[in-house]
Order: C-alpha cells, then structure tokens, then sequence
C-alpha cells in the first residue's frame, strides 16, 4: 500500500465532525495466467459502486476458464488507486468457483489488508465496495 492513508476530517452542517472516506478512481487487472480474449490488463476508471462491479464482472467472467477448486489458480495483478493516492498492489488467485462470486474484489482486500500494520487507518479512510469500513 502506498500514499497517504490518513483520513481527513472535516465538519459537516450541524457541526459534527465526520470522517471523509477516500474512493477508489481506478481498478486495473491483469490476468498473469489462463487465457483471456481482452487485451491486458484492463483498466476501469470511475467511482462508486460500478466501478467495482464491473471488475468483480470481469473477474467472474474469467473465472470460467480458471482451474476447478482442487486443481489451482490463475495469477491475476490488481492494482486499485484511491482518490487521495494511495494505491493498493495484490495478487488475486482466480478458480473457476469465482465464477459465482459477487463482491470478490473487496472480500480479497479485506482478507489481505487484515494482516496489515495499520489496518484500521486504511479501513478508516478508503471506501472498498459500495460502502465505507468506516461505517460497518
């Protein structure tokens, strides 16, 4: 993870204080391994919840032609840049049980970053998804 994750606190109409929570802008994957008839890697570029959902699409669509559960994985490099510049780098391992997912994006970042030094900063300031950690 790189940039700064530091949230920014701001103070909305009725004077409470709120935290401003960083969203992605772009998702770029790269199929390491299998087969794929896109050119790689593909970026998408937007906000919100479509911008997720159409990488968590395009993953179940290649999730068709990735190993069957017991024989492996295909490789796929993510890469996912948050407003503030902070940008997430991960390998996602794709099987074909993907193929059935809906949020698998953001369930694998949640795995992957609950390791993390400072996992609680990250959840604080940047939107994974359609909602905020911040407000689970």
């Amino acid at each position: 993870m790189t940039g700064n994750s530091e949230a920014t606190e701001t103070v909305n109409g009725d004077g409470e204080q709120k935290r401003l929570v960083h969203q992605a802008v772009s998702i770029c994957l790269y199929r390491a391994e299998g087969r794929t008839p896109l050119p790689a890697p593909v970026t998408f570029k937007g906000r919100g919840s479509a911008l997720w959902s159409d990488a968590n699409m395009l993953l179940r669509y290649w999730a068709v032609t990735a190993p069957k559960p017991g024989w492996g994985y295909h490789k796929v490099d993510v890469t996912i840049e948050f407003e503030d510049g902070c940008r997430y780098k991960g390998r996602f391992d794709l099987m074909s049980e993907h193929s059935f997912g809906s949020s698998l994006l953001q369930e694998h970042i949640r795995i992957t970053a609950s390791g993390w030094v400072g996992l609680q900063m990250f959840e604080e300031a940047h939107e994974i998804g359609d909602h905020a950690l911040s407000e689970q």
